[in-house]
């Protein structure tokens, strides 16, 4: 699963870890990518977020800051595990002096399910156009995906704040594969309330079989958060 849980503040203005930890546990899902999280924030009754929700569903995570607001706290982004994961990088990624409107960063882990090993890296891309091409630059290069510790099978997700007819759409989809572009009808992510948008993207590599896509729209999901969560069942092969 890859979810933008906007602080978990809801659409209805409720603030809820806990309502995101079910909405997790509801569709089962064994690695979580989460953006937009606070920690120690006043605004969220300073509450350690992603702590919070992984303690709610027994898992493994990790957060990294993007940055540091000058209320206090953290804010950023995280991944939560079923499995044994190890923290590859976490690192705040290129930006633009004069478009950015906050920092960006990633956070690459491998993860241990089984006998199987695999890389999951997971970013929340900045919102104007020539900042994410180069901080997708950045993530396809030598520094990231093509390095020699990131072979094998390979999870990229997160929200990219584009949709397919994008630049950094096409330059990912060069060498990943978009889940839900096999074989499955692409479903939006944003708004939650109304989706029209596909920002939101899960990528794997060739080493994956892709089972099945689910955005759920219930009302759990409408109010949650201003975007859907985008859930993949994949095998590897």
């Amino acid at each position: 699963m890859t979810y933008n849980v906007h602080r978990c503040c809801g659409r209805d203005g409720k603030t809820s870890p806990e309502r995101i930890a079910g909405i997790i546990k509801e569709y089962n899902a064994g690695i979580v990518a989460l953006q937009e999280l606070d920690v120690n924030q006043q605004r969220t009754s300073f509450v350690d977020q992603p702590k919070e929700i992984a303690k709610i569903l027994g898992m493994h995570y990790h957060f990294f800051p993007s940055f540091q607001p000058e209320q206090g706290g953290l804010y950023g982004n995280a991944i939560l595990s079923s499995y044994p994961m190890q923290v590859k990088k976490t690192e705040n990624l290129p930006a633009i002096k004069t478009l950015s409107l906050e920092p960006r960063s990633a956070i690459w882990v491998n993860i241990q399910a089984g006998e199987h090993s695999l890389n999951f890296v997971t970013t929340h891309l900045g919102l104007k156009g020539k900042e994410r091409v180069l901080q997708i630059k950045e993530l396809l290069g030598e520094n990231w995906l093509e390095s020699s510790e990131c072979q094998g099978p390979v999870i990229f997700c997160g929200d990219f704040n584009v949709g397919t007819y994008s630049k950094v759409y096409r330059m990912v989809g060069k060498q990943l594969a978009d889940v839900q572009k096999q074989g499955f009808r692409p479903q939006a992510t944003l708004t939650s309330r109304f989706p029209f948008f596909r920002v939101d993207h899960i990528f794997v590599t060739e080493h994956f079989i892709v089972n099945e896509i689910v955005v759920p729209r219930t009302i759990l999901t409408k109010a949650a958060s201003d975007h859907l969560p985008l859930i993949t069942s994949i095998t590897l092969c």
